[in-house]
């Protein structure tokens, strides 16, 4: 597989989101996993739209929903899912 047609800019700025998020939420986040994530993030933005304004509309989103499941996984007693 190539990465013919990735915008790199964007799959940067996927991932630098999402690192930083699991950063300020004090989360451990393994490289492989932020490749992951970043990698299903990215598919989900570029198959949602080419505007470039909503582009980084929809970073910010994402960025609000994985918080949101980050603080849900934490609030759960006995579970371990606020690390990914």
């Amino acid at each position: 597989m190539t990465n013919k047609g990735l915008n790199e800019e964007l799959f940067g700025r996927v991932v630098d989101a999402i690192q930083r998020l699991y950063k300020e939420e004090r989360v451990g986040l393994s490289m492989i996993d932020l490749g992951r994530m970043a990698a299903r993030k990215y598919d989900e933005i570029t198959a949602a739209t080419a505007d470039p304004v909503e582009r980084g509309a929809m970073i910010k989103l994402i960025v609000t929903q994985l918080r949101a499941e980050i603080r849900s996984a934490r609030a759960e007693p006995g579970t371990d899912k606020a690390s990914a």
